[in-house]
């Protein structure tokens, strides 16, 4: 019996076999265009509280390597960006190290105007090589396109789920760091 091309793209073996690879493939491309962070985050500081020093700003910024994402708020008084970078990921357990492999981070940080100051918000996600295989293993990614745009995009869902954690009934943004005061002393 012969096996057509979606048979085969769904393949476990396949997969199995093809995981470490492809893992490792992708965290190598994000290694050759890392973003310079501490360049990014100067330039970022520059930014103008007008609609187009915003979109000039996100242009800029959108220019460097390791950047997968821009977004100028409607406002026209911030903006965010993602920037990929690759690093050292150490999985620690009680004080014990239990995993250190290469891994993807994904930081998104959204800089605009907070009364007369500038004002940072950093968040960030990350991949360890272990996940990415898993992730070509367990998954219905199609093994014929790269897999690090499909990981950019993976990151980016889970950055805006994140986002949208701490916003009010309204829309509007709430820090985490501040305690809603109608919860307090109430259980989950």
């Amino acid at each position: 019996m012969q096996m057509n091309h979606a048979d085969f793209a769904r393949s476990p073996a396949l997969r199995a076999s093809l995981k470490r690879g492809l893992a490792r493939q992708a965290i190598a491309a994000a290694d050759r265009c890392r973003p310079d962070l501490p360049g990014l985050i100067r330039m970022a500081a520059g930014l103008r509280p007008n609609p187009k020093g915003v979109e000039r700003m996100a242009a800029r910024i959108k220019a460097h390597p390791g950047v997968t994402r821009v977004t100028a708020a409607r406002d026209g008084r911030s903006l965010t960006f993602i920037a990929r970078l690759v690093r050292m990921v150490d999985a620690r357990v009680g004080g014990d190290t239990m995993l250190h492999e290469t891994g993807l981070i994904y930081l998104r940080c959204r800089v605009g105007m907070m009364g007369q100051g500038l004002s940072f918000e950093l968040s960030a996600v990350g991949f360890c090589c272990h996940a990415l295989e898993r992730l070509v293993e367990r998954s219905d990614l199609p093994l014929d396109r790269a897999l690090l745009p499909q990981v950019d995009a993976e990151a980016q869902q889970i950055l805006r789920a994140l986002g949208q954690r701490f916003r009010d009934r309204r829309g509007r943004r709430r820090l985490p760091c501040r305690p809603d005061r109608r919860r307090l002393g109430r259980k989950p």
